[in-house]
């Protein structure tokens, strides 16, 4: 993407947890630990996401969105929905999310990451911190693949 991805200094100085763009910042990984942006529809992709902390966040809420090359959103949670134990970021650490049975069908997908505090104060927002290419064996159309079985009499 051509949109700049990186923070000003003054900016990252006034956050309480920032999202890391410069360098490996976003890994994307098989079931096998192995890194990849391409995968199967209906595959395990796990997501591993470095953040920074200057102040502590209580009450943290950390989300994610899915957005096809039309900008159109195909899936989002995020950990109160999720109905998570309430947490805290208090260090640096890596946020690690595992999506199961990933039935996106064939095309470019970009992954946005959100950090909240509390109920929904806006801590940080990091746009296209991943982009996921699928591909499939099927040809199905349309966003995503839905298990179906035909009968006709």
């Amino acid at each position: 993407s051509s949109k700049d991805k990186s923070i000003p200094a003054m900016l990252k100085a006034s956050r309480k947890v920032f999202f890391i763009r410069e360098g490996i910042h976003t890994v994307l990984r098989d079931m096998n630990g192995k890194k990849k942006n391409v995968f199967e529809t209906g595959s395990d992709i796990r997501i591993d996401l470095h953040y920074k902390v200057h102040e502590k966040v209580a009450d943290a809420v950390i989300g994610i969105g899915i957005f096809n090359s039309d900008g159109v959103r195909c899936y989002g949670t995020n950990t109160r929905l999720d109905k998570l134990d309430y947490f805290d970021l208090v260090k640096d650490g890596v946020l690690t999310l595992t999506l199961r049975n990933v039935m996106l069908l064939p095309g470019i997908y970009t992954v946005d990451f959100a950090i909240e505090a509390e109920i929904a104060i806006p801590v940080d927002y990091f746009r296209e911190a991943a982009t996921i290419e699928i591909y499939s064996v099927k040809d199905d159309v349309g966003i995503v693949r839905i298990e179906h079985d035909w009968k006709i009499d």
